[in-house]
C-alpha cells in the first residue's frame, strides 16, 4: 500500500517534540500524519483524506476550542481527539460538547491513544488478541511482555487466565498492571475478541458514566450521535477497569449493577443491554483503606476481587531489570528504525543503580528517550537521561502521608500565601509522582480545583 492509500492523522499542536514522537507512532500504526503548529497551519492542510485529527488545546493564534468548530463545518465525518496539558475539568466537558470523541491529557498514554485510533480508524477488529492499524501491531504481546511479566506471580497469571472471573491487579504506579491485563487477555479464550481499556483515574468524572455505558443521541448538548460504551465494545471480549480505586462513588453502584447481571443503560436511554465480558480490575491504591474510610463499597470490591495479583515494585525485581532492558531495546530498536541498539556495561550499571519510583513504566520512557537521542549504536552512562523528579529518586508511597517541607529554611514568614499555595501544590505533587487525583485528596480539595490551582500557579 502506498502512503497516498494509508488512513490520515492530522495532528494539530504547538510543541515539536510531541509532533515528531506522534510522527514515529504513527509510522508505527501505518497511518500517513498531517503536522500542523496552530489552528490557522491545520485549517491550511486538512483535507478529505483525513479520518481523525489529533488536537492540543493550547496554541498560539488559534486553539483546539475555536478549531474544532471550524474544521466540523468543512468535515462532518472527521473524528476529533483532544489532547491536553492541563487536564482542567471545564475544559473536558467542553471539547465533549463540542463533538469530540476523545480527551486525554498530556503526557499521552499511547495504549489509549492507539484505542482511540482503533476505534475511529480501522472499524474491524482481527481475529487476535493484539489490536492492528493498517496491518500493524500495536500494543505488547505475551512475548514481548514475558521479561517484564517474569517472577513467581507470572504463572500465577497463566493459570488465572482461562478462568473467565474477574480479577483484581494492584501494585505501585508503573509495575506493569495494564500490560498483566493484556497477558491474561492473550491467554484466556476470549484473546479473539477485543480488549477495551478505561482508565478511571485520568477521566473527568461527569465523563466517566458516558464513557463506560455510552449515550444516546440528544441526551446531553453535544451528543449529535449515537455512542457506544466501553463496556458495550467489550462484548465478547476483556473490559479492564484501570485505576479503579478511583472510581467516583456515586458511579459505584451502576459498575456493581454491570458485574452483576452484565447489564447497562446507555445514558439518555431506558433500554438495557446486555454484554458478555470478563472483567479486569487494577489499582495503585489500598482498596481495603477506602472500603475502611467508605470511599469504595465492600460489596463492589468483593465482585472484583474474585482472583487477586499483587506486581512488585522494580526495586524488589532487580535481577529482571537486564533482561527487560535488552527486551525493550529491541523493541525500540525496530520502532524508530535504527540498527539493533545495544547496551553497554555503564549503561546498564547505572540502570541498575537507580531505585526506579516510577517502576517499568519510568524504566521504559528512560530506554525510548536513549533509543530516540543516542548518536551511536552503543548505549553509555550519558545516554540514561532521568526525568527530574526521578533524578532526586523520590519515593512513591501510597500508605503514608506527605512529608513536611525539610529545606533548610523552614519558616514562611515574608512568603505570600501565593507561594506558599505554589509550593503546597508543587511539593505533593512530585511526591505523588505527578498522579492530579492522588494529589488532591492529599490536599483536602477536589480534582476541579487542582487543574485549577495548577493553571493559575503556573505549575505543569
Amino acid at each position: 500500500m502506498t502512503d497516498a492509500g494509508l488512513p490520515a492523522m492530522l495532528v494539530v499542536d504547538d510543541d515539536e517534540l510531541t509532533r515528531i514522537f506522534m510522527r514515529g507512532f504513527a509510522q508505527k500504526l501505518g497511518l500517513r500524519i498531517l503536522e500542523a503548529a496552530d489552528g490557522f497551519e491545520a485549517l491550511e492542510k486538512v483535507n478529505a483524506s483525513v479520518q481523525v485529527a489529533l488536537i492540543d488545546l493550547q496554541m498560539p493564534r488559534m486553539g483546539g476550542m475555536e478549531l474544532i468548530p471550524e474544521l466540523r463545518k468543512r468535515f462532518p465525518s472527521l473524528r476529533f481527539i483532544v489532547v491536553s496539558g492541563t487536564g482542567d475539568l471545564d475544559d473536558a466537558v467542553a471539547v465533549m460538547k463540542l463533538g469530540a470523541c476523545d480527551y486525554l491529557q498530556k503526557p499521552v498514554d499511547f495504549t489509549s491513544l492507539a484505542e482511540s485510533l482503533l476505534r475511529y480508524c480501522s472499524p474491524e477488529l482481527p481475529p487476535s488478541g493484539t489490536h492492528f492499524i493498517a496491518g500493524r501491531k500495536v500494543g505488547v504481546t505475551s512475548a514481548e511482555a514475558a521479561p517484564i511479566l517474569s517472577g513467581s506471580w507470572r504463572a500465577d497469571l497463566l493459570r488465572i487466565a482461562p478462568l473467565d472471573s474477574n480479577v483484581l491487579l494492584t501494585g505501585e504506579t508503573g509495575t506493569g498492571k495494564s500490560m498483566a491485563a493484556k497477558f491474561i487477555h492473550e491467554n484466556s479464550p476470549r484473546a479473539a475478541k477485543p480488549l477495551v481499556s478505561v482508565n478511571c483515574a485520568s477521566l473527568p468524572r461527569d465523563l466517566i458514566e458516558c464513557e463506560l455505558f455510552g449515550h444516546k443521541k440528544g441526551s446531553f448538548t453535544g451528543a449529535v450521535e449515537d455512542r457506544a460504551g466501553r463496556a458495550e465494545l467489550a462484548d465478547g471480549g476483556t473490559l479492564f477497569l484501570d485505576e479503579i480505586g478511583d472510581l467516583p462513588l456515586e458511579l459505584q453502584p451502576k459498575l456493581l449493577t454491570f458485574l452483576q447481571d452484565r447489564t447497562a443503560f446507555r445514558i439518555g436511554s431506558n433500554i438495557p443491554y446486555e454484554v458478555d465480558c470478563r472483567v479486569i480490575a487494577a489499582t495503585h491504591r489500598d482498596i481495603l483503606s477506602l472500603c475502611r474510610e467508605k470511599l469504595f463499597r465492600e460489596d463492589l470490591f468483593f465482585r472484583l476481587d474474585v482472583f487477586s495479583v499483587k506486581l512488585p515494585p522494580l526495586r524488589e525485581r532487580k535481577q529482571e531489570i537486564v533482561s527487560i532492558v535488552e527486551s525493550s531495546l529491541r523493541r525500540l530498536s525496530s520502532r524508530y528504525e535504527r540498527s539493533d541498539i545495544e547496551a553497554s556495561d555503564e549503561f546498564l550499571e547505572s540502570i541498575l543503580s537507580h531505585s526506579w519510583p516510577g517502576n517499568i513504566r519510568e524504566l521504559e520512557n528512560v530506554l525510548e528517550r536513549a533509543v530516540a537521542f543516542a548518536e551511536g549504536s552503543v548505549l553509555t552512562r550519558e545516554d540514561v537521561r532521568l526525568s527530574d523528579y526521578s533524578a532526586a529518586a523520590l519515593p512513591i508511597r501510597n500508605d503514608v502521608p506527605a512529608p513536611a517541607d525539610n529545606s533548610s529554611d523552614k519558616s514562611l514568614a515574608g512568603r505570600t500565601l501565593e507561594d506558599v499555595e505554589k509550593m503546597a501544590v508543587e511539593q505533593t505533587l512530585r511526591y505523588v509522582g505527578g498522579n492530579k487525583a492522588r494529589a488532591a485528596r492529599e490536599l483536602g480539595i477536589s480534582e476541579k480545583s487542582i487543574y485549577n490551582k495548577m493553571k493559575r500557579l503556573g505549575l505543569n
